[in-house]
């Protein structure tokens, strides 16, 4: 077993605090703004910063692996529209109904409901993989 360096543990504890950081502050600032910008508009304006910010880093494996993408583009558009564009903008609307504490605690139960929507929509996990899982959600 590899055992990583220091630094390399340093940085990914770093890159986890700043993803509750950013995470976090996102529903404290559509909260924050709520009464200011309709929450379709705040979904669209902030992926459009995120798609503007990311795009320069993101081109070249784009453009490399073009044939898959295109040919999974309905799977794309889908999980697109579910989870970016659906999803967020029902957050922001939620926040304007709500506390940001409680739309951050109902979200700590996103990944059970994944697992166990997982498993109810039939995936076929191997033995190992769906102890693992079942034992690190209830965890």
């Amino acid at each position: 077993m590899r055992i990583a360096p220091q630094y390399e543990t340093r940085a990914a504890l770093a890159a986890l605090v700043l993803a509750t950081l950013f995470w976090s502050g996102n529903f404290i600032a559509g909260r924050a703004i709520r009464g200011e910008i309709a929450p379709l508009e705040l979904n669209a304006i902030r992926w459009g910063l995120c798609l503007a910010i990311l795009l320069p880093f993101a081109l070249r494996g784009i453009i490399k692996h073009r044939r898959a993408l295109l040919a999974s583009w309905h799977k794309i558009v889908l999980l697109g529209l579910t989870g970016i564009a659906a999803f967020h903008t029902m957050v922001y609307q939620a926040l304007s109904l709500t506390e940001a504490v409680n739309c951050l605690l109902i979200l700590a139960l996103a990944p059970v409901a994944t697992v166990a929507g997982g498993g109810w929509s039939g995936m076929d996990f191997d033995r190992r993989g769906a102890k693992s899982q079942d034992f690190w959600c209830l965890w």
